[in-house]
């Protein structure tokens, strides 16, 4: 697939410093991307990681978007168990001082 990025690239500093009051849906389908290792801390509300090459995802690979993350689609990847580090879905630590992750619809099929 020409084009197609193989890894997920570094953010552009205007993304980590969006007002509170904006989501972000992020679409990242159809590339070439093998592994998630973090994403920056940025308002994203639907992330969609279908149809790539996933093969691991590491540990709190989404504690920084976790307070905002409501839809992931990790779906029509080369997932299996052992791709998925212990923690990977971990999420950051709320206001109470929680660790949470609150996913409403994720994906793996």
């Amino acid at each position: 697939m020409p084009g197609a990025m193989d890894h997920i690239p570094p953010w552009p500093h205007d993304l980590e410093i969006l007002p509170h009051n904006v989501s972000v849906v992020m679409d990242l389908s159809y590339n070439k991307i093998s592994e998630i290792h973090h994403f920056p801390q940025i308002p994203v509300f639907n992330m969609d990681i279908s149809h790539n090459e996933l093969r691991l995802v590491k540990k709190e690979a989404f504690v920084a978007v976790s307070i905002y993350l409501h839809m992931l689609d990790l779906s029509d990847n080369k997932l299996d168990a052992d791709s998925l580090e212990k923690d990977c879905f971990k999420g950051g630590m709320d206001i109470q001082g929680k660790f949470d992750l609150f996913i409403i619809h994720l994906s793996l099929a």
